[in-house]
């Protein structure tokens, strides 16, 4: 029991984690552009999260300052758009 409530002390980390997997998970499979939209989708998630949620609640997403993490989380997800729309990876048919 000790260990599942150490789990859920993360909070909304779980949701947040899940979907940038889930966008790893489609670039790895060669939907490189969507996976890499969907995994910057994830971190703008968390950005808002973090924003939005009190103190207590925000689990995994709170590191330092609201503020601070929010901002250091929209730049993340404006490099991962930035990477996703610009690289060209041509994938040759098998």
């Amino acid at each position: 029991m000790r260990k599942w409530r150490a789990l859920t002390g993360l909070g909304p980390w779980w949701l947040v984690a899940l979907v940038v997997a889930g966008g790893l998970t489609a670039v790895a499979m060669g939907h490189i552009r969507s996976g890499g939209y969907v995994a910057a989708g994830g971190v703008a998630l968390a950005a808002v999260l973090r924003a939005v949620l009190p103190a207590p609640r925000g689990g995994g997403l709170e590191i330092r300052s609201r503020w601070l993490d929010v901002l250091m989380l929209v730049v993340a997800t404006a490099a991962l758009v930035a990477v996703f729309t610009l690289v060209r990876i041509r994938i040759p048919p098998v």
